[in-house]
This record gives C-alpha cells, sequence and structure tokens, in this order.
C-alpha cells in the first residue's frame, strides 16, 4: 500500500481509503489508458441500531496519493448525492411506479433533460 487517509462523512460515518501504485498485476490494464493507481474505500456507518461496512473499490489515473484521490471520489458523490436530491424534490422520482419494460430508463433521461 502506497497510502491511506481516513476522513469523516457528514453523516454519521467514517471512511478510510488505501490506495496502492502496484498496478502491474491487473491482467488486462491495457483496457485502462493512463491507470497509475488502484483505491480501496471502506466505510463504516453507525446507527443506533447497527453498524454497516460497505467497500468499494476505483482504479484511477491519479498518482497514489490517498488524500487526492479521497477528495475526488467525495466530490464525485457529492454531485451524485445533489443530482439526486433534485430528482426526488421536483419530480418525486423515489416514488415512481414506472417499471415496464424500458419505461423507468426512459422517464429517468427525460426527467435530467428537464
Amino acid at each position: 500500500m502506497r497510502g491511506s487517509h481516513i476522513y469523516p462523512d457528514p453523516q454519521p460515518c467514517f471512511a478510510q481509503i488505501w490506495v496502492s501504485d502496484r498496478i502491474d498485476r491487473i491482467e488486462e490494464k491495457h483496457r485502462f489508458m493512463g491507470l497509475k493507481s488502484l483505491a480501496l474505500v471502506e466505510a463504516v456507518r453507525e446507527t443506533s441500531d447497527k453498524t454497516s461496512t460497505e467497500r468499494r473499490c476505483f482504479l484511477s489515473s491519479l498518482s497514489s496519493d490517498a488524500k487526492l484521490i479521497g477528495q475526488r471520489i467525495r466530490a464525485h458523490w457529492s454531485i451524485e448525492n445533489h443530482l439526486h436530491r433534485v430528482l426526488d424534490m421536483a419530480f418525486n422520482e423515489d416514488q415512481s411506479r414506472v417499471r415496464t419494460g424500458h419505461a423507468a430508463e426512459n422517464f429517468a433521461l427525460i426527467r435530467r433533460f428537464s
């Protein structure tokens, strides 16, 4: 491992990130142009009745700087979460019951154009 960084989450959650530049073991690394590092994020969320752990893996074109990669991952999810909130508030997307065929994907696409 090249580096590790712990950062607090705005919700009651803590995440740790491990980063490595050992990409030589990836068999098909040629498919990922610019690949420089691998990252593993482990997020632990505790509520009053349970603890959950989630692990996510990332391929990155950034150098193996755990703090920088952690910041970029958080920035990406911040944008994703904001978009979801807007879609839910404006279109009540969480309550949508459109499920037949490709209708759910089609309606999601239309909502994003609006």
